[in-house]
């Protein structure tokens, strides 16, 4: 048995045609910068602070005063009021200038906890405004997005769960 040696290069050249197409796709730093904000809000909703962690820059700061490490402190403390908890974004619109964006949603939550943590989710999810979520590109990998600011201007500094 003998494969066509034409037939064989076309197979060739289009797969790498189509893998060249979906890996710039993928790869463009807008396309990576929604999926690091998936991939925060998932593990958030996982309480995988580690993983936070890395979606957050150390210059990081919020409406509320808080660094890097007080965010994931007081983050952690609130989600642990919950056995199951799923973050999810709607309409979620994106503003990128540069190696600066910033990404405007209406977080929904859903899940089970405890009394604390129902009243977290009935109170989140009645929230109107959007959250801005202000990233900016540390390198020039189109990956390497970080959180630098979150604000939410229905959250005082005084709404605690």
């Amino acid at each position: 048995m003998e494969i066509d040696r034409t037939l064989l290069l076309r197979g060739v050249a289009a797969f790498l045609a189509i893998a060249g197409i979906w890996t710039a796709f993928e790869v463009a730093p807008g396309r990576r910068l929604v999926r690091c904000q998936e991939r925060l809000l998932e593990a958030a909703g996982n309480r995988n602070w580690e993983t936070v962690r890395t979606f957050l820059a150390e210059e990081y700061r919020d409406h509320w005063g808080n660094d890097r490490d007080q965010a994931i402190t007081q983050a952690s403390e609130a989600l642990r009021n919950f056995l199951t908890l799923e973050i999810t974004s709607e309409s979620t619109t994106v503003q990128r200038e540069g190696r600066e964006a910033t990404i405007s949603a209406r977080l929904r939550l859903a899940g089970r906890g405890n009394a604390i943590g129902e009243e977290i989710l009935s109170r989140a999810n009645s929230l109107e405004s959007h959250f801005q979520f202000a990233w900016k590109r540390k390198s020039w990998k189109p990956w390497d997005w970080k959180l630098v600011f979150i604000s939410q201007p229905e959250l005082d500094t005084t709404w605690t769960p």
